[in-house]
């Protein structure tokens, strides 16, 4: 089984380089990154970019066979590995490890990858919240609901990292919130 690789953002991609699945998970990144232009669209990506704190995997089995909560383990294994195995930052107050799953088949850039995609992550949400992790995905059938909301990714992603404080604002249900209290009690 290949492992998670460490993804360095900060290069711009070389000719040979374009169009490869890294590339196209770099290139989202950085419009995470860019934002709209005044501020990122996550308060924590230039840290993470920082630290290069980015480590992905390409999930290229065909769409049809992606067994997600095969993938979320082994997402959850490597955050773990990753942590576990790197020294720690001194006074570091936000961990930036990262890790992405890319989803590179041309299958499953389809409406109905990104539906099971969806409905992989709403189940798979509450037990990344109670391990103190979030999880996100982005697609190029993903909704934009906001103004300055004009990124998408050009291949399914399905992003873990550890949650922080600001991230009571994600709560959707009190079981997060109160999962996320324990986690974070004095921003009660």
């Amino acid at each position: 089984m290949k492992p998670f690789q460490r993804l360095y953002t900060n290069p711009k991609p070389s000719a040979h380089e374009i169009g490869t699945v890294e590339a196209n998970v770099r290139a989202y990144l950085n419009q995470v990154l860019v934002g709209d232009g005044a501020r990122a669209h996550c308060p924590f990506v230039a840290l993470i970019e920082s630290k290069n704190g980015y480590w992905w995997k390409d999930f290229s089995t065909c769409a049809a066979f992606v067994d997600f909560g095969l993938v979320a383990e082994e997402m959850l294994r490597a955050f773990r590995l990753i942590i576990a195995n790197r020294p720690a930052e001194i006074g570091q107050k936000v961990e930036t490890t990262t890790v992405i799953a890319a989803f590179s088949d041309q299958s499953a850039l389809s409406p109905e990858f990104h539906q099971r995609l969806v409905q992989a992550h709403d189940l798979l949400r509450p037990g990344f919240i109670q391990h103190e992790l979030m999880v996100g995905y982005m697609t190029p059938h993903h909704t934009l609901d906001g103004p300055g909301q004009r990124f998408v990714s050009k291949i399914p992603l399905l992003i873990v990292r550890q949650m922080h404080a600001r991230d009571a604002v994600f709560m959707k249900t009190e079981a997060e919130l109160a999962a996320h209290r324990r986690f974070f009690p004095e921003k009660i």
